[in-house]
């Protein structure tokens, strides 16, 4: 499984979680945030790749399951 939140000011908020397909795709949907705002997906045991997103984007996250956090490109965002 992996998971995605929002890093609120006060708290984190879990937003959804995917399983991941035998090929290693995952999806997520979620409303637009009204301004910009920090989120991270998470792999169980892994720490947790961050990024931020503003109403107008749309982000792609690529990672390797077998370095989750070391190999990843985040697409789409202004970051």
């Amino acid at each position: 499984m992996i998971y995605l939140s929002n890093i609120g000011t006060k708290s984190i908020i879990p937003l959804d979680s995917a399983k991941i397909g035998k090929d290693g795709t995952y999806s997520f949907s979620q409303p637009r945030p009204a301004s910009y705002e920090f989120f991270f997906i998470a792999l169980e045991n892994e720490k947790p790749i961050t990024f931020a997103i503003d109403s107008t984007e749309t982000v792609i996250i690529n990672s390797d399951g077998k370095d989750f956090y070391g190999a990843y490109i985040v697409e789409g965002n202004s970051e």
